[in-house]
């Protein structure tokens, strides 16, 4: 019985999981992962047995394995990804009146993000795929994972990435070991339809996290839904999160996180899917713009048509011309009953120092959108006082140092003889 299907979204094609596809054969269309619920099934019957699984090994998001489309473990490529926290806000959540605000914090991953998850799924199928190598376009996250998780599987790796991205995040790539090429455009498009015919040469697999490119690598994320509904059962009595808010670039992680959530509502662990809401900086707001002009299904093609011009925006790992995955996203969020936000770079800027101010932790730019959008939600009437609201924070603030520059004084210099009591008062 085979653990997965793939799915053409374009021409509904289907096609055996022994086929190892990237896109559709017949059409060239984006495929989608279809899971086979009649095995899980056999596994999963009740929520104890989903609980069961944070109890087994490996000590990593590859406890969900069986919701993985892997075949086979030994193929497995991780440095112990995923198994975050989920940390109930105190001061942001009671400063803004909202009595149950929940932090999922992905910046304890091994290489500072959530993109390890998306790595490790996509190394882990290029191993299974026999690869010769691996290349990726990224912003700088997805670049680090990659020259990690290269480095891990003992193969070469490219990393091609834009013209803005920080210098913390190229450093990182390098130290990895990665060959990375920056690259004199800040377009995504463009930069793809450059390396794709350097992937066909080489056998190079393409881990870009886009699903039109790579079916697969997305579905690491879905690992996020899966233990934030493990901690809700563990600690609030099955209760299912009323809303998730997602930092959103290309939209694969807020798809994948719906995909996770309809997976457990297929498996009967929990009856109703979080509303989910996809936040965009103001200065690269494609997905965002689209969803609040109530785009349609048909019109979705138009994102892909028509790149977002002029980008310019603090929050870099954001900054997609094209959602390459809104063809999943967009209806993520109608199914969802979600909605999207778009957020200055002002208050991108204040929301990453009040979250570490309030709660101790230390985002990127980009996640800190999810802050920023806490307060619009609440006075738009789009959250209530009472909900429980899931907000991701997807990368370390040690990602772009440069940002906190723009909120930060320089540091005094005090001589010894200082009188430390004018700083103790004034706390």
């Amino acid at each position: 019985m085979p653990k997965y299907l793939l799915k053409c979204l374009k021409c509904d094609n289907s096609y055996s999981e022994n086929q190892q596809l990237m896109t559709c054969p017949n059409c060239n269309g984006q495929l989608e992962i279809c899971l086979n619920y009649d095995i899980l099934h056999e596994k999963i019957s009740n929520s104890s047995d989903f609980l069961s699984l944070s109890a087994s090994a490996p000590n990593s998001m590859w406890k969900y394995y069986d919701f993985l489309p892997i075949l086979e473990k030994e193929n497995i490529i991780s440095l112990g990804e995923g198994l975050t926290p989920l940390l109930r806000s105190h001061n942001l959540g009671r400063d803004l009146g909202l009595r149950n605000v929940f932090l999922k914090v992905e910046t304890g991953n091994p290489t500072g993000s959530f993109k390890d998850r998306q790595v490790s799924m996509g190394m882990s199928k290029a191993i299974e795929m026999k690869t010769n190598g691996v290349i990726t376009i990224s912003s700088g996250n997805v670049g680090a994972a990659t020259s990690a998780y290269a480095a891990a599987a003992n193969i070469p790796a490219i990393v091609f990435v834009h013209e803005m991205s920080p210098i913390n995040k190229l450093t990182q790539i390098m130290t990895y070991g990665a060959t990375l090429l920056r690259v004199q455009s800040n377009s995504t498009k463009n930069i793809l339809d450059a390396v794709k015919d350097h992937c066909r040469e080489y056998q190079f697999t393409n881990l870009m996290t886009a699903s039109p490119v790579n079916p697969y690598i997305n579905l690491g994320a879905k690992t996020i839904a899966y233990e934030i509904i493990n901690s809700f059962i563990s600690l609030y009595d099955g209760k299912t999160p009323d809303v998730i808010i997602c930092p959103v670039g290309g939209g694969g992680l807020l798809a994948s996180i719906y995909q996770g959530m309809v997976d457990l509502i297929e498996l009967e662990i929990i009856e109703d899917i979080p509303k989910i809401i996809g936040v965009q900086p103001s200065g690269c707001a494609p997905l965002a713009t689209a969803i609040l002009r109530n785009i349609t299904n048909k019109d979705i093609e138009s994102l892909f048509e028509d790149p977002w011009e002029n980008i310019n925006t603090i929050a870099s790992a954001l900054a997609d011309d094209v959602p390459m995955d809104a063809r999943l996203a967009v209806p993520a969020i109608k199914k969802s009953r979600g909605t999207a936000y778009i957020v200055t770079d002002d208050e991108i800027i204040d929301a990453e120092k009040y979250l570490a101010m309030t709660e101790g932790i230390f985002a990127e730019p980009s996640s800190a959108t999810t802050i920023a959008a806490l307060k619009h939600l609440k006075e738009d009437a789009i959250i209530d006082s009472d909900d429980y609201i899931v907000s991701l924070i997807t990368g370390s603030g040690f990602k772009d140092l440069n940002a906190c520059k723009r909120f930060n004084p320089q540091p005094r210099s005090v001589p010894l003889n200082h009188n430390w009591d004018v700083e103790f008062k004034e706390m």
